[in-house]
C-alpha cells in the first residue's frame, strides 16, 4: 500500500522523539510493555515508533497467526512476538501464561480490533465478521486481557511508579458516526460499551493497582485505505487534514504513556477534526452521506457560538476592554 503521506509521517514521528528527549521521566531502562494487534497497519507503525523512541525498552507484540507471521520482527532482540487467536477459547489464559514468565509489565496497549476484513489473510475468516466475533474481538477480548493481567499481578504499578493501560476506541462508537444502513452498529456498539467499562475502571482500579487508563480514539485513518480511496481522500483533505495518519495514532498513544501520567480514563480523540465535519456545509464535506450531525456535539457548539456572540457585542459596546495595558 502506498502511504501518501510519509513525509508527514516521519516528521510527526521526529517531533515525538524530540519531545521523549527533552522529556521523559519514565525512560526506557526496564520497561516491558505489551503490544496486541502487532501487525496490523496501526499496529506495527506503534511497534516501529517503540523501538526508535524507547530503544532499551522489551516489546511483547501479539496478533493473529497472519500469513508471514514467523518472520514477524525477525533480528529484533527486544521484541518478542506471540501469535494469538483471540477467538479461540483458551487465547487470553494461554497469553498471559506466556507473559507471566517474561516479568512483570510497565505498560498495556490493546491495539486488536477492527470489523474484519479479507486482507486480515486469516484462515476461515474471509470477508466480515459477525456480530458476536466482533464484539468478542473489539469488547470481551480486551476486557478479558485486562482484568487477567492485573489479577495475576503482571500489571501493577505503584504510586511512585505507577504503569499504564492504554485501549483504542472509535469515532465509530458515537452514534453520529454509525453508517446509516446499520453496517458496523456491531463495532460502534462494541466500542462504546469499551469506553464506558474503561472509564469506570478507571474510576475504581486506579488506586487499587496504580495503573492510568488511557483511551485513543482515532477517526478515519488515511494511510490504511487502499490506494484509490486514500487517494481520493488525501485531494480533498490535504489542506486542513481532518483525518489521521497511523503515526499520529502512534504519537497520541506514546504520549499517553511516557508523558500522561496524571491522565486518568481521558479519551483523546485523534482525527484531524473529522467529526466537525457533518457540520459544515454539504458542498465543503468530503463525504457527506458517511455521518449525519452529532447533535450533542452541535449543542455544545451552537453554546459556544451564543457566547461568543455575547463577548463580541459586549467588546463592541466597550473598545477599551478589548486591550488592555500592560
Amino acid at each position: 500500500m502506498t502511504n501518501h503521506s510519509q513525509p508527514d509521517n516521519q516528521k510527526e514521528l521526529e517531533r515525538a522523539r524530540t519531545a521523549l528527549s527533552r522529556l521523559n521521566p519514565r525512560g526506557s531502562q526496564g520497561r516491558r510493555i505489551l503490544i496486541t494487534g502487532g501487525l496490523g497497519f496501526t499496529g506495527s507503525t506503534l511497534v516501529e515508533t517503540y523501538l526508535q523512541a524507547l530503544p532499551d525498552a522489551e516489546l511483547f507484540v501479539t496478533d493473529f497467526p497472519r500469513k508471514g507471521w514467523e518472520d514477524a520482527w525477525k533480528g529484533e532482540p527486544n521484541i518478542k512476538f506471540f501469535p494469538v487467536d483471540l477467538f479461540a477459547s483458551r487465547s487470553v489464559p494461554d497469553l498471559v501464561a506466556h507473559l507471566s514468565t517474561c516479568g512483570d509489565l510497565t505498560d498495556a496497549v490493546m491495539m486488536h480490533g477492527g470489523g474484519g476484513r479479507p486482507e486480515w489473510e486469516l484462515p476461515g475468516r474471509a470477508g466480515e465478521l459477525n456480530d458476536e466475533d466482533t464484539r468478542r474481538l473489539n469488547f470481551t477480548s480486551i476486557y478479558e486481557l485486562f482484568r487477567s493481567l492485573l489479577q495475576t499481578g503482571i500489571l501493577k504499578g505503584s504510586q511512585e511508579n505507577p504503569v499504564t493501560a492504554t485501549v483504542i476506541t472509535s469515532l465509530s462508537r458515537f452514534p453520529a458516526w454509525q453508517h446509516p444502513s446499520g453496517h458496523g452498529s456491531a463495532y460502534g456498539k462494541a466500542k462504546n460499551d469499551l469506553y464506558h467499562v474503561m472509564l469506570f475502571l478507571a474510576s475504581q482500579w486506579e488506586l487499587e493497582h496504580h495503573v492510568r487508563i488511557h483511551m485513543v480514539c482515532p477517526g478515519t485513518i488515511l494511510d490504511t485505505m487502499p490506494e484509490d480511496q486514500s487517494k481520493h481522500f488525501w485531494s480533498r483533505t490535504q489542506t486542513h487534514r481532518n483525518f489521521a495518519l497511523s503515526q499520529d495514532i502512534a504519537n497520541a498513544i506514546l504520549s499517553g504513556t511516557e508523558l500522561g501520567s496524571k491522565l486518568v480514563g481521558v479519551e483523546a480523540i485523534v482525527d484531524g477534526g473529522q467529526r466537525f465535519l457533518p457540520l459544515m456545509r454539504e458542498d465543503d464535506h468530503p463525504n457527506p452521506n458517511r455521518a449525519k450531525p452529532d447533535l450533542e456535539l452541535k449543542n455544545r457548539i451552537d453554546y459556544g457560538r451564543t457566547l461568543v456572540e455575547k463577548l463580541e457585542a459586549e467588546l463592541s459596546e466597550n473598545p477599551q476592554n478589548a486591550t488592555r495595558k500592560s
